[in-house]
């Protein structure tokens, strides 16, 4: 059987607090604490006016929080090892490029995922491109990128 517990915290400039509920499942394990709800409670020197911007801003951040969550719950889409066919390079650009849309990547960082999803020929241009000591990545990598596509 799970249970409810509640957290309190003050907003930065102390006009209203939260609490936060939580339901606490069967085990103590930390996976079983799921956000439930969270409740505005506005100090009455704020106004209604106070009370609605902290709804609108609950709700949207609700509305990201069950976005993102979707995305989390959709099984991870990895594009096929590209191998130098010139003709599946753009399908399989456009694969590579969903996923690792979000994950906020630098140059170098995306450079050793495309280092995983090559191979042969293609692998050795990335590497090469790797070796590289150039003083701007980005140029590095969109090089690389132009090349792979010609």
């Amino acid at each position: 059987m799970s249970s409810i517990i509640g957290d309190a915290a003050s907003s930065i400039d102390g006009s209203f607090d939260w609490f936060i509920f939580r339901n606490v499942g069967p085990s103590s394990q930390s996976d079983s604490i799921r956000p439930l709800a969270v409740v505005p409670q506005v100090a009455k020197s704020a106004g209604p006016a106070a009370y609605q911007e902290c709804i609108e801003g609950i709700a949207k951040t609700n509305e990201r929080v069950v976005a993102s969550l979707a995305i989390q719950n959709l099984p991870k889409c990895h594009p096929e090892v590209f191998e130098g066919d010139a003709t599946l390079f753009h399908p399989w650009k456009k694969s590579f490029n969903a996923m690792i849309h979000d994950a906020n990547l630098n140059p170098n960082q995306e450079m050793a995922y495309l280092r995983n999803y090559t191979k042969g020929k293609v692998r050795e241009l990335v590497d090469n491109y790797r070796k590289r000591q150039q003083s701007d990545p980005v140029i590095t990598l969109r090089d690389l990128w132009t090349e792979m596509g010609s």
